[in-house]
């Protein structure tokens, strides 16, 4: 392969999940920690919105073709690879990951839109059932935080 001539290649020496972000990185020649602050804020930003299901989506799917730097020549030259086990992986990681993001996301939404406003303006309207929303509120985004590590741990794999 000349030197002109280069592919995107997933590395997994520096990966934090699947390596994507750091292939990217190192395709375009950005700092490594600026790309996955990128990405992270990226993510962050659009969860109110629902997009980042679509980037997600494109994270997991990029990860299950691009290659990884362990890949062999053949699939480094080409520059994708189709392998059922690394798509299967990638879409368990998905779902395990979208869910993981609802469970945070809907509840922080529920508790900074409902209730944030109402606790300022009417303190004393906040009763029993408030606290209980909050209460179950946190457990659904602690039961997030865990799917979203644990798809990130499974992700490693692909």
């Amino acid at each position: 392969m000349s030197s002109s001539q280069r592919n995107l290649i997933r590395d997994t020496r520096k990966r934090m999940a699947t390596g994507l972000i750091s292939g990217i990185s190192s395709y375009l020649t950005v700092d490594l920690k600026l790309a996955r602050a990128i990405f992270i804020l990226l993510i962050i930003i659009t969860l109110p919105f629902g997009i980042w299901l679509i980037i997600s989506i494109l994270y997991f799917l990029g990860s299950a073709v691009i290659p990884r730097d362990d890949d062999s020549e053949e699939v480094k030259g080409r520059g994708y690879i189709i392998d059922v086990r690394r798509i299967i992986i990638g879409l368990i990681s998905l779902i395990v990951f979208s869910v993981g993001a609802f469970l945070v996301s809907a509840p922080l939404s529920y508790l900074l839109f409902l209730y944030g406003t109402s606790i300022i303006i009417y303190p004393f309207s906040f009763h029993l059932i408030g606290i209980l929303g909050i209460v179950v509120s946190v457990i659904a985004m602690i039961i997030g935080l865990i799917l979203i590590a644990f798809s990130v741990l499974f992700s490693r794999r692909m």
